[in-house]
């Protein structure tokens, strides 16, 4: 192991161990007692949050996850280590959570600035997620010859976002390089799937057979028990001096009708069906295409409910953000107006476990810079933490600590938490009012009365 991977392994270790000491301190509410890397951050509210999903995984198969967005964790054999580089045996407890917008982002508390060389900027961001795994309480890492990959579902188009991970000892941000985005198209991929051929056709009207009275033509032999359906419903066919029938291999067969005798040539063709007089011959044929697609049925089926399955969820997903505003808030309008039919996906490589975000280095908005000062609607002073911006269409949370950054021709909303831990809040259409664009200003600010329980409240009040 190396010596970042070790310093990361007895970071892990220490924090552990105090929270388990604070753990046993009966004065201690369960509440405060937070995990190793959220007590470096600043999480607003510490009983909303984007839980783990935990999931055990054989160490030694090959194993392909399911997150509840859709997205997928593809787990090769062998894919952890210990804390000595070798292969783990066994079982391995795996956790993995998905941060899909700046507002997940900004609930997990996770620090989003970037140094560049020297200019700091904000994430902005495609996704985030955490992934970490354990076995036999040990903290284990990820193979780098056998990388975990994962195919997380994005809101986000364009090829402008970069991957990193947060380096939980410094807190910053490493460059790893770039993921692979694809949107797919619903349509295409149920087409992409395993074709069937039709089933056999009663005959009607415009079916005939074919036979050979020459007996030159041995393979039409094959066909003397069935009927010929045209496609196009019409009548098709003449006695000729020769007939050739294709198989497309689709269940369709080109009939051609060929006359060539006496300095006379015509030709017909048609594209037909195979079918079967109602009754005794159609109930057989029947029999014999199910008994051949049998299988070619159990997986077509097996793919197309997997296909409908990640598009259902994707899109419960991207309906519960479009319900609480989020979409539109946080998505530019290409997103916004993302079909039914297609869906984002970004593959990530896993060389380190932790956070590992698919972001865009962005700056800070301009226009308008403010000393804020806070007062209730009541004309009561405040003191604000945790002060947050939002400008709409960009996936990012801008955090102020002192001055206040703005785009005035932009819809803006403020936000942050009182000294009591109540929610204070300037939506867009109260922003709006704000006529100053540099000096001190006191903000008239919302506080919210009531405790806060769920995302869904946040968002409610906010949004």
């Amino acid at each position: 192991m190396n010596t970042k991977n070790r310093m990361e392994y007895f970071f892990y270790v220490f924090m552990i161990t105090i929270i388990a000491v604070g753990c046993n301190n009966r004065n201690k509410k369960k509440a405060e007692i937070v995990s190793a890397v959220e007590s470096i951050f600043f999480v607003p509210f510490r009983d909303i949050r984007i839980e783990n999903t935990t999931y055990q995984v054989g160490a030694g198969n090959d194993t392909i996850l399911s997150y509840k967005t859709g997205s997928k964790i593809i787990i090769p054999e062998n894919a952890f280590l210990d804390n000595e580089g070798k292969p783990v045996k066994g079982n391995v407890e795996l956790t993995y959570r998905e941060f899909t917008n700046a507002f997940d982002v900004y609930l997990g508390g996770i620090p989003m600035v970037y140094d560049s060389a020297g200019i700091e900027q904000v994430f902005e961001t495609a996704g985030m997620i955490e992934i970490n795994a354990s076995s036999d309480g040990q903290h284990v890492f990820p193979n780098p010859q056998n990388k975990i990959q994962v195919q997380m579902n994005s809101f986000q188009k364009g090829n402008e976002y970069n991957v990193y991970r947060l380096d939980t000892v410094t807190g910053k941000w490493n460059f790893l390089g770039k993921d692979k985005v694809e949107t797919a198209d619903y349509k295409k991929i149920i087409a992409s799937l395993p074709q069937i051929p039709p089933m056999p056709k009663k005959a009607g009207q415009f079916a005939f057979k074919v036979s050979d009275l020459t007996s030159r033509y041995p393979e039409l032999n094959i066909y003397k028990n069935v009927l010929f359906e045209p496609v196009d419903n019409k009548y098709h066919g003449f006695s000729g001096t020769e007939i050739k029938v294709k198989d497309s291999g689709k269940g369709i067969f080109n009939v051609i009708f060929v006359f060539d005798a006496y300095g006379a040539h015509k030709e017909d063709s048609c594209n037909c069906y195979l079918s079967f007089k109602e009754g005794i011959d159609y109930d057989n044929a029947i029999k014999v295409y199910q008994s051949k697609y049998k299988t070619l049925f159990a997986k077509r089926d097996k793919m197309k409910k997997d296909v409908e399955l990640k598009w259902e969820n994707y899109f419960d997903v991207k309906q519960k953000y479009v319900d609480l505003g989020l979409i539109d808030l946080f998505n530019k309008t290409e997103v916004t107006n993302l079909t039914g039919e297609e869906k984002i996906t970004r593959t990530l490589e896993i060389s380190g476990f932790g956070f590992i975000n698919c972001d865009s280095p962005t700056a800070y908005p301009q226009g308008a810079e403010l000393l804020p000062k806070y007062k209730d609607t009541k004309g009561n002073e405040i003191i604000l933490n945790n002060v947050v911006l939002v400008e709409k269409g960009r996936n990012a949370i801008f955090r102020y600590k002192t001055k206040i950054k703005f785009n005035p021709q932009k819809e803006n909303i403020l936000w942050g938490i009182t000294r009591d831990n109540k929610l204070a809040y300037l939506k867009a259409a109260d922003f709006e009012k704000v006529t100053r664009i540099s000096g001190e200003y006191t903000f008239t600010i919302n506080v919210y009365p009531e405790t806060l329980k769920t995302y869904e409240d946040i968002c409610r009040v906010l949004f």
